[in-house]
């Protein structure tokens, strides 16, 4: 139990890929050096600590981390429930954009497994390693997918840049058709490859990384950047897509390696930044890729309707004309029922991938208004609907019922019983209310803590 005047806070250090870390109080006897450890807050994606201190007082803390790559410690001061609102937000953004990321990625793989085009693969591997960096930037990996893994919790950040610059590079060499172009192109790019594979062969045998490995990624960003302005002048069409879904990505990511390198200050615009960017690039490339296989499509049948038009002039010269006529009749016409098949196959398919995401926005729509706890509304959603009832009430000079109930001597209950009992109350007081207000108008939230609400409108 907290002493009377004595303030709770967490400190929230935001990023997790370090080889060690530890936050230590230096007491106030200037006698002593001897620091003390500060005991971990709750478990997350981020590293937290418990801080107690008394009103008007100071103490002195020390962080000693360590870490084998370039890092970013950007640190925050919570009190619980500002970071527990906070937490919420950032989980409910983080799963929708990986919601996203890994239906672009199922639907391109499962177009790769139908037509065998190896762009596809690429992009679904690029989108892959997209998602493990991602989860290793913001920790959600760290503390859900590979918590027992110590390897992981290591160097997954290391093993997630490899993987997508090496397969970034891939989908670039496939996606653009560099061997269409002079032979340095093509060499450049696999020359970045090939960096990138023997860094990702040194990181799994010896969990070896470049000291200058923030650098030589922007190295690779700015030779994708060149490398796309060439072509676009050269004038590769798939190029254009590819600098428009590059655009806002290669900013972000620049941004952040910068500011990881420490050139930049810490900005939640630039962390959060990068994973639109990702997300607003992917799906311009998927739009890409449907062009594509549309232009050559379109080539492909000037080509065809070019040979039978010669064919019909060999076969004209051989009073053969009929026939050929017929030939090229059957042609076209198993040419549009194929294509439409694959049109029709592919709609399908978005059309399963958006209901899926649909289903995924409702829950998380749902969940973001509802108690864990009891199943009730929270007070996020409360103080919402509190807010639009009394400008309601206002406007339509109609009254306006509020009730706000807290559970006599529920922490001495709670703490006396322990918490799975004071949970099981909760729930029992709020499973009560819902039975007693039915009125549609009306809402029963759990304010926080032993406190409910009961929101009565007119």
């Amino acid at each position: 139990m907290t002493p009377p005047h004595q303030l709770q806070r967490l400190l929230e250090i935001r990023w997790v890929n370090f080889r060690e870390i530890g936050l230590f109080e230096k007491p106030s006897d200037a006698h002593t050096s001897h620091l003390t450890p500060v005991p971990t807050g709750p478990e997350g994606s981020s590293h937290l600590y418990r801080i107690e201190l008394a009103a008007g007082a100071s103490k002195r803390f020390f962080l000693r981390v360590r870490s084998d790559i370039q890092f970013y410690a950007p640190i925050f001061v919570w009190q619980p429930e500002a970071f527990q609102a906070n937490q919420t937000l950032r989980y409910n953004w983080y799963f929708l954009a990986f919601g996203a990321l890994a239906a672009l990625t199922l639907y391109n793989f499962s177009l790769f497994v139908f037509t065998r085009d190896r762009t596809y693969l690429y992009y679904s591997f690029y989108a892959f390693s997209i998602i493990i960096y991602q989860l290793c930037m913001t920790g959600l990996g760290h503390h859900y997918l590979w918590s027992q893994s110590q390897w992981l919790q290591q160097n997954g950040m290391l093993l997630g840049v490899n993987l997508s610059f090496m397969s970034g590079a891939l989908f670039f060499r496939e996606f653009l058709n560099l061997k269409a172009y002079p032979r340095w192109m093509l060499w450049s790019c696999n020359a970045v490859i090939a960096y990138w594979f023997v860094s990702l062969v040194l990181l799994l045998l010896f969990e070896w990384a470049a000291p200058s490995g923030v650098y030589n990624a922007l190295g690779t960003c700015v030779l994708a950047v060149g490398g796309t302005v060439i072509l676009l002048y050269w004038g590769n069409v798939s190029a254009r897509y590819y600098a428009m879904g590059w655009a806002a990505l290669l900013f972000f990511t620049m941004a952040t390696l910068m500011m990881v390198a420490g050139h930049l200050p810490y900005s939640e615009t630039a962390e959060y930044g990068q994973m639109v960017g990702f997300v607003s690039e992917m799906l311009l490339l998927s739009v890409a890729l449907a062009e594509r296989i549309n232009r050559e499509r379109r080539q492909h049948a000037a080509e065809q309707s070019k040979n039978l038009l010669l064919q019909m002039e060999i076969n004209r010269e051989r009073e053969n004309t009929i026939e050929a006529q017929q030939q090229v009749l059957r042609m076209e016409q198993e040419a549009k029922q194929e294509l439409e098949m694959r049109v029709l196959e592919r709609t399908e398919t978005l059309e399963q991938v958006m209901s899926k995401l649909r289903a995924v926005n409702d829950e998380m729509a749902r969940m973001s208004v509802t108690d864990a706890l009891t199943q009730a509304y929270n007070r996020r959603h409360f103080d919402q609907v509190l807010q639009e009832e009394i400008a309601r009430a206002s406007r339509t000079r109609q009254p306006l019922g509020l009730i706000m109930l807290d559970i006599d001597h529920f922490k001495q209950f709670n703490d006396r019983y322990g918490h799975t009992l004071g949970d099981e109350c909760l729930r029992q007081v709020s499973d009560t209310l819902t039975k007693v207000v039915t009125r549609s108008t009306d809402l029963v939230a759990r304010y926080g803590g032993g406190v409910c609400g009961v929101v009565a409108g007119r």
